[in-house]
């Protein structure tokens, strides 16, 4: 897979153009394998609806692998930082992309085995292993070849390879018998003290003149009675050495049996289920000396302290108790102050006339009174004075 590959498909993809722009520009910080899911990836329109987090996963695998090409500390602590998460996710399928990831940082790790240990490697492929039925043709090719033994600790290699090539139609490509015989022939590892998995291979191939296109289980079973050093193996050797001899049998003359190939699917899904739980108890026993804590359970110190029967006072009052405890607060009522009188505004009333010391007599009231009394004119004035006279007789009379 090529960086123009990508490129294409993304251009032709529904993602927006924001999007396009962004993956385009981190395509030439990533490797094959990564590559290779992009355009997967690209190529389905179901991704549309998670393009903005796809992108953003994508921009930080990129931005961690060049600081791994660049033997960059912090940036190879964030990739296994990233690993552990993604190793302890139960979808397999949020695990695709990483595992693309993953395929390209061993590729790297193999390169530069001065910045990368052996248990850097085993954790890798491990992660591998877990993910068997999604490896590309030349990774499983790379595991016969380099990491058979590994392989058989973590399942059964001879159907789980049949299951892969069957499942991505292998078998029907010109290169794969060939390609397939070789990789197992030429695997170096250590499989007994004194001999390699290629040399097993080897041995059994010399061991009759039946064409091997035409060997079965008859002939295994006579290599691993008559072979002196295939004798002396213990039961789970001569078990590996068995299923061994069988693959490579099976590459020249590939035969599908449906009903196993069903069955190693069930049993793979229960050992992932499996291996899933081994996991999380790993996580939760890290720990050991501090358990964890259930959330309804009380801790030690909070644990209440039950008290006698003979101690416990009636219901009664303790319902009392708690709910004049349970009214709510009021401010304390402060103590009533006497009424203060009200004070008026003053006002001002007209001053009343002084109160004479004695009544008048007659002749000052009189003579008072004439004064203020006009002037008659004519002859009938005079009769008028005196009726006014003796009206005022009158009135003094009563006073």
């Amino acid at each position: 897979m090529t960086v123009e590959n990508c490129r294409q498909v993304i251009n032709e993809s529904k993602f927006p153009a924001a999007l396009k722009q962004r993956l385009i520009l981190i395509l030439p910080a990533l490797e094959k394998n990564i590559l290779s899911g992009i355009y997967k990836e690209a190529s389905r329109g179901d991704t549309l609806l998670i393009a903005e987090s796809f992108t953003a996963e994508l921009e930080k695998f990129a931005k961690i692998f060049t600081g791994l090409k660049n033997n960059d500390a912090s940036e190879k602590e964030s990739f296994w930082s990233l690993f552990e998460e993604k190793r302890q996710l139960l979808n397999e399928e949020d695990k695709l992309m990483f595992l693309y990831l993953v395929l390209d940082v061993k590729s790297l790790a193999m390169a530069r085995r001065n910045y990368w240990n052996l248990d850097e490697l085993l954790r890798l492929e491990d992660f591998e292993i877990d993910l068997f039925e999604y490896l590309p043709q030349d990774e499983v090719r790379f595991l016969l070849q380099n990491s058979l033994l590994q392989l058989a600790e973590k399942l059964d290699f001879f159907r789980g390879i049949q299951y892969l090539a069957v499942e991505n139609q292998w078998i029907g490509e010109e290169k794969f018998v060939k390609d397939f015989m070789d990789s197992l022939s030429s695997n170096q590892e250590n499989f007994t003290v004194s001999k390699t998995v290629g040399s097993w291979i080897s041995d059994f191939s010399q061991s009759s003149s039946v064409p091997i296109t035409q060997r079965g289980s008859l002939q295994i079973s006579d290599f691993m009675v008559k072979n002196t050093s295939a004798a002396q193996l213990s039961a789970k050797e001569k078990s590996f050495l068995t299923s061994l001899l069988k693959l490579f049998l099976w590459f020249s003359k590939p035969e599908i049996n449906e009903a196993d190939l069903a069955s190693y699917k069930n049993e793979r899904e229960a050992q992932k289920t499996a291996n899933y739980n081994k996991i999380i108890g790993e996580l939760r026993g890290i720990k050991k000396d501090r358990p964890l804590k259930s959330p309804q359970a009380p801790s030690p110190k909070s644990a209440p302290v039950l008290k006698p029967i003979s101690e416990i006072r009636p219901l009664g009052s303790q319902v009392n108790k708690l709910v004049i405890n349970n009214q709510p607060k009021t401010a304390q009522k402060q103590p009533e102050k006497p009424a203060q009188p009200i004070k008026l505004p003053p006002v001002n009333l007209p001053k009343a006339a002084p109160f004479p010391g004695r009544p008048l007599s007659i002749h000052e009231l009189l003579s008072k009174n004439v004064q203020n009394f006009p002037k008659a004119a004519g002859e009938n004035k005079q009769q008028e004075i005196d009726q006014k006279l003796e009206e005022l007789k009158k009135k003094t009379n009563v006073i």
